[in-house]
């Protein structure tokens, strides 16, 4: 059963999906629209699952499931990965890419490789306090507070030097 995303409870399990490219607007309407009908039939076990989704920043799809009725199941979230496969399909994107993180410069996003991060921070491009998206989150509470967070707080902390050597 597909409801309005901010009905959704602060609790609710979240997925979230990075494209491997921005959507235009016609593809995010048309996204919106084919994920509402899917949601909106969504079942586990028969019972219908109280779930919603946003698209942020016309990369990232976020689907949320309120689990206080009712669980999300194996089976569920593999129909629900299905889906967004065939979307990813007919829309020529990526859903599933983990190549690319994604950092605000300014109002703008930048996309960077991973193979380009230590580059961007050996030349002073990212630092430590660079805000960038945090694709790990798992609830709507996370969405609200850990979305986007310096990058030093994140698994990208190997990359910046943190500790100072004494002599």
């Amino acid at each position: 059963m597909f409801i309005p995303f901010d009905q959704m409870e602060d609790t609710s399990r979240l997925w979230v999906y990075q494209c491997n490219r921005f959507l235009t607007d016609e593809e995010v309407e048309w996204l919106s629209g084919s994920l509402t009908s899917f949601l909106d039939s969504w079942k586990a076990h028969n019972q219908p699952l109280t779930s919603s989704f946003i698209i942020e920043n016309k990369v990232f799809v976020i689907i949320a499931v309120d689990e206080s009725s009712s669980g999300a199941s194996g089976c569920s979230i593999d129909t629900s990965v299905h889906e967004l496969q065939v979307l990813q399909e007919k829309l020529k994107v990526d859903f599933f890419t983990r190549d690319t993180v994604i950092f605000k410069n300014g109002q703008s996003l930048e996309r960077v490789k991973l193979q380009e991060i230590k580059p961007k921070v050996a030349g002073g491009e990212l630092e430590a306090d660079s805000r960038v998206f945090n694709t790990l989150i798992s609830t709507k509470q996370d969405l609200k507070t850990n979305w986007v967070v310096p990058a030093g707080d994140t698994w990208l902390k190997r990359y910046f030097k943190t500790a100072h050597t004494f002599q």
